[in-house]
C-alpha cells in the first residue's frame, strides 16, 4: 500500500477534539520521502527538529515573530554536525542555545515525524544567580579562561592592558555571566575583592571620599609580590608635610611627623 507520506503529499493535521497536533506531519506539512518535510520558519513550533548538513540536528525552542515579516528563532543542537569543527568544540559549546534573527519565508528541513518537549532537555548550565555579583567593587576579579579582568575606579582592565586601553563597563562584565554566546566559550569565575583593611590612624591620616581617584605609589607588596597599580584610600603627612595618597597596606611605610 502507498501512504500520502511516501507520495510526497500532505498528511493532514488530527482533527478537533484530538490530541493537539504537534509534530510537522500532524499539522499538515508535506512528508517526503525518508521523513523530511520542508516548511517556512513561520510555521515552526517549540520541538521542532531541524536538519542541516552533515547529519546536525537541533531542536527549537522559542519562536517569535518580531514585525517585518523577521521572526527571532531560538534552537538547541542535539547533535553536532558529523563533519565535526577544527579543533573540536568542546561540549560546553552546545550545552548553550543559538538566536537568530531569520525572514519567515526562509525553508528549513524538519524531521516530519519528530516531536522533542523543550521541557525534557536537560538544563541549560547557566550559572545560578546566587553566584552573579548585583553590584562589582573595586578589586573584584572575574576570571575567564586565560583572561582576568579586575575591577579599577573608572571600571575593568584585564592583564593586557595598554597606556591607550579604554575600561570595560560593569554591563558588559555582568554579560559574561548571562549570554549564551559567551557562556558557550567558557563560565566566568567570580572572586569579591578582600575586605578592606582597618583605616590607618595617626596625625594626618584622612580618608579619601569614595568618588576620588588616587594612586598608591608602591607597586609592590611588604611581602615582594608585585600588586601593579591600585587605589589609595588614605591620605597621610610624610615628615617634610607633604600629603601621600596610600592604601592601607602599604600606609605604614608613610611616617607622620
Amino acid at each position: 500500500m502507498i501512504d500520502a507520506a511516501s507520495e510526497g503529499r500532505a498528511v493532514p493535521a488530527e482533527k478537533s477534539g484530538a490530541t493537539a497536533a504537534r509534530t510537522p506531519a500532524e499539522r499538515g506539512a508535506v512528508v517526503r520521502p525518508g521523513g523530511l518535510a520542508v516548511v517556512r520558519l513561520r510555521d515552526l513550533r517549540p520541538g521542532d527538529v531541524r536538519l542541516a548538513q552533515e547529519g546536525e540536528q537541533s531542536v527549537t525552542l522559542a519562536i517569535e515573530s518580531i514585525g517585518a515579516g523577521m521572526y527571532r528563532w531560538t534552537s538547541l543542537v542535539l547533535r553536532p554536525s558529523r563533519h565535526g569543527y577544527h579543533p573540536p568544540l568542546p561540549p560546553l559549546y552546545w550545552q548553550f542555545p543559538f538566536t537568530v534573527t531569520v525572514s519567515g519565508r526562509a525553508l528549513v528541513d524538519v524531521d516530519a515525524e519528530r516531536h522533542v518537549d523543550p521541557a525534557s532537555l536537560p538544563p541549560i548550565p547557566y550559572p545560578a544567580e546566587q553566584d552573579i555579583p548585583a553590584a562589582f567593587t573595586v578589586g573584584d576579579v572575574v576570571t575567564k579562561g586565560r583572561i582576568t579582568w579586575e575591577r579599577h575606579p573608572d571600571g575593568w582592565y584585564n592583564q593586557h592592558r595598554g597606556p591607550s586601553t579604554e575600561p570595560i563597563s560593569d554591563a558588559s562584565i555582568a554579560e559574561l555571566f548571562r549570554n549564551p554566546d559567551t557562556l558557550r566559550l567558557g563560565i566566568p569565575e567570580y572572586t569579591p575583592a578582600a575586605p578592606a583593611a582597618p583605616a590607618a590612624t595617626g596625625p594626618g591620616a584622612l580618608t579619601l571620599a569614595d568618588d576620588t581617584v588616587h594612586l598608591c605609589p608602591w607597586h609592590r607588596g611588604l611581602d615582594g609580590s608585585w600588586m601593579g597599580a591600585h587605589r589609595a584610600e588614605v591620605v597621610l603627612c610624610d615628615p617634610t608635610g607633604v600629603l601621600v595618597p596610600v592604601c592601607h597596606e602599604h600606609a605604614p611605610l608613610v611616617t607622620c611627623p
